[in-house]
């Protein structure tokens, strides 16, 4: 046992959150403009097995310390066993929905006139497609302050953007590919303010493009 894991099952999840990096890197859907180092793809492989095997270990080694105390103690410990697991999936999760709020209110009150855009999705078990959002004038997705992921949406300030679009399907069966890319493009687009927008994908012939339409 290491830290409450069965060893063979700790070297496995070892191996899985070393190879994780290498594949998200590989098969992810990126922008045109997105330019990642030869370093910087070095870092992501070495610190994401490091800081995932880390959580991994507090988890586990928590978890464990109670199951003990919860087997050789009163029904009373149950409550707190049960108590300590939702806290720290609490701790985990909260501290990210918490984050992704104050950058909200942060960005809207810088960009009051906004935009919002919404991206089509269809799911025919096992296939899924949609449409993703890659870049804004030529800067990748989350690299401007143009724009502003939000769960389901992307908030974008008003006005005249050129924006890039990429047509997906996913097989939810496969997880080592789950990511194919059928169409890509860029278009430029006058988003007004406190409008929604849907970004759907039309296909007639030979014919292939993305259209934007207004919602409110």
């Amino acid at each position: 046992m290491l830290f409450g894991i069965p060893k063979e099952i700790f070297i496995y999840l070892v191996l899985f959150f070393t190879l994780l990096p290498i594949i998200v890197l590989s098969t992810m859907i990126k922008s045109s403009y997105v330019k990642i180092s030869l370093q910087k793809k070095l870092w992501i492989i070495l610190l994401t097995p490091i800081l995932a095997t880390g959580i991994l270990i507090l988890i586990a080694s928590t978890v464990s310390m109670f199951l003990r105390s919860f087997s050789s103690a009163s029904s009373v410990n149950m409550y707190a066993f049960l108590g300590m697991c939702l806290l720290i999936l609490f701790l985990l999760v909260a501290p990210l929905y918490l984050l992704v709020y104050i950058s909200k209110v942060i960005w809207t009150r810088k960009h009051p006139d906004y935009a919002i855009i919404k991206l089509e999705k269809k799911t025919h078990w096992p296939k899924r497609e949609g449409v993703l959002f890659l870049s804004i004038d030529e800067k990748p997705f989350g690299k401007s302050d143009d724009s502003f992921h939000l769960l389901e949406q992307i908030l974008i300030t008003s006005g005249e953007h050129k924006v890039e679009f990429s047509k997906f399907s996913q097989n939810t069966i496969e997880r080592i590919n789950p990511y194919y890319e059928d169409f890509r493009e860029e278009i430029s687009f006058h988003f007004k303010k406190n409008t929604t927008y849907l970004v759907t994908f039309k296909e007639k012939g030979k014919l292939k493009t993305f259209n934007i339409q207004e919602l409110s």
